[in-house]
Order: C-alpha cells, then sequence, then structure tokens
C-alpha cells in the first residue's frame, strides 16, 4: 500500500503506525484468499514522495523501524522523487542517505523519478547513472534503483524512449566494464503516469504498453497500480467494471488495457526471489474503505494470476 505523506502533515508519524497496522490487516485477508501466494505477499507502506524534510526526521525514522522490528513486519519502501531527479543538485548527498536507510530496513528496491522535461535528457543521466561515486553507492549498498516514467508529455512518459534509454545504459556500462552493474537498475512504472502521458499526446495506450511491458518485463521490479481515465495523475481505486456505471469510458479503458498487460510480467514467479523484491504500490488520493481497498487489490491479483 502506497503512502504520499505532505509536506505540511502535523503527525506523519501517527500516519504511519495507522497504514503499517491496515497494511497487515489486508496482507492477512489477502494471504487466506490467495494462499499461493503466501511466501511472496508481505505487508508494506510506501515512505517518502518529496518529502525531503521527514529523511531527516529521527522519530519518523524510528516509527519506520519499529513496524519493521514488529512481529509481522512492515516493510517501508523509499520513494524518492522531485522534478528533475536525478539532475537536481545534491542528487548523490540524498542517494546516500536513503541507501543507508535501504540498508537499515532491509529495503531491496528504491524509486527513483525520471525528468520531467519534454526534452531528451539521456545524455546527462548517463553520466550521472553511470559515474564512478554513484555506481559504488549502488555496489555498496545491493538496492536496486528503480526509475520511474514521467508524464506531463515529458521525453520518459513514452515506452519508446524508455525502451531506448535502457539499451543505452546497458550499452554505457558495458563500454566502460561495468556490466555486471546492469541488474541493479531496474524500473518503477506508474499507471497514472503512463495513462496521463498518452492521453495528453493523443496515442492510444496500447500497442505502446504491450511493447514496455515485454521489452523491460525483467526490469519493473516496482509497480504504481491506480485507476485514472488520462485527464490528470488521478490516483483511483480500481473498480469491478460490470457493476460500474459511474466510471466514463476512459477510466474503464484504461483498466481493461492495465489488467490485460499485467499477466506478462509473470510478478508472482519474481517476487522475492531474487536480490530484489517485486513491489507493488497503489498510491491513493481518492477515500476508501477497507473493502474497497479490498476489491481494488482483489482485481489486480485476480488479473496477476489471470483468474
Amino acid at each position: 500500500m502506497g503512502a504520499s505523506i505532505g509536506l505540511d502533515e502535523p503527525e506523519p508519524g501517527n500516519i504511519m503506525r495507522q497504514l503499517s497496522a491496515f497494511s497487515r490487516n489486508i496482507a492477512q485477508i489477502l494471504v487466506a484468499e490467495y494462499p499461493g501466494l503466501k511466501k511472496v505477499l508481505a505487508p508494506a507502506v510506501q515512505y517518502g514522495n518529496e518529502s525531503d524534510m521527514y529523511y531527516d526526521d529521527p522519530e519518523l525514522v524510528d516509527v519506520l523501524a519499529s513496524e519493521w522490528n514488529a512481529a509481522v513486519p512492515v516493510f517501508p519502501f523509499i520513494h524518492e522523487t522531485s522534478d528533475q531527479e536525478p539532475l537536481k543538485p545534491k542528487f548523490h548527498e540524498k542517494m546516500a542517505q536513503l541507501l543507508s536507510l535501504c540498508r537499515r530496513f532491509g529495503t531491496r528496491n528504491i524509486t527513483v523519478h525520471l525528468p520531467i522535461d519534454p526534452a531528451d535528457k539521456t545524455a546527462e543521466l548517463l553520466n550521472e547513472m553511470c559515474s564512478p561515486r554513484f555506481l559504488k553507492l549502488v555496489r555498496d549498498s545491493c538496492v536496486s534503483i528503480d526509475l520511474e516514467n514521467n508524464w506531463h508529455a515529458c521525453w520518459f512518459g513514452f515506452a519508446d524512449h524508455l525502451v531506448d534509454f535502457y539499451a543505452a545504459l546497458d550499452r554505457r556500462l558495458d563500454s566502460e566494464g561495468n556490466g555486471k552493474m546492469k541488474e541493479w537498475f531496474g524500473m518503477t512504472f506508474d499507471s497514472g503516469h503512463f495513462f496521463a502521458q498518452y492521453r495528453i499526446a493523443g496515442r492510444k495506450n496500447r500497442p505502446d504498453l504491450d511493447r514496455l511491458f515485454t521489452a523491460l518485463g525483467d526490469r519493473i521490479r516496482t509497480l504504481h497500480l491506480h485507476g485514472n481515465d488520462g485527464t490528470g495523475d488521478q490516483h483511483k481505486c480500481f473498480v469491478p467494471l460490470r457493476d460500474d456505471l459511474a466510471r466514463d469510458d476512459m477510466f474503464a479503458g484504461n483498466q481493461q488495457d492495465l489488467l490485460a498487460c499485467l499477466p506478462a510480467l509473470d510478478l508472482a514467479n519474481r517476487a522475492r526471489s531474487g536480490k530484489w523484491d517485486i513491489v507493488i504500490v497503489s498510491e491513493l488520493c481518492e477515500p476508501f474503505t477497507r473493502d474497497v481497498y479490498l476489491d481494488h487489490s482483489r482485481i489486480l491479483f485476480d488479473a496477476i494470476l489471470k483468474k
């Protein structure tokens, strides 16, 4: 379950405790309903999302530690984002701090936004990602750097540009004798970003969505999955479409496109089987009850398991 703590949130620690309790309860119910996923389904909470002031908050870090060390651990997954990351000043210093937190909590993935920019920043990004300083951070941490697709009609919102970027990253690493580091650069796929990007551009989701999952499926390790009609970066629950009369056709169409493509990722067989996790986050910005969230989760798991 995803939690985006705002900069003006007065009691982030209490929110994290409540979300952790909620996540434990949801995981317990889903494990009972999907026993085949018992070994791979664990409660987790996403921490971060432009809330730089909390990365240095020892009280909040203590809350995360207490939830992770509890009888039923809740894994804190870190989401680091800014409009121009990783090209923003002091990116390396910030990542050193966050990767240290990852090691402390046993977190094996960290999400990093790609730039929100209409121009191709591949050359600048490769210089940052492949710099000896950054590669040492990643090598010492053994954490998957999952770069997230963006929107706002940006370069790194289109499937073909993302596929080309990872190919260029691999070539650069190989050419500099760092080919073994390729496995530590994953991808975060955000469905809301994808839908908004393609509607702004007047392009259909498919076949680009299929191509993205086919070309980068092994690299997609973190997923931000939520409903969206493409008119903005909405974060809504998925709904049983046969009973949904309130949603417009774009919302239903986007949901159907995503669910049809998810099985290609083979998520159930990949989760927690290697050096990183498969992280599924529902970043929701609309009020919901436990039952609504369970329905949302069942829709996703049924699609993943092809039920």
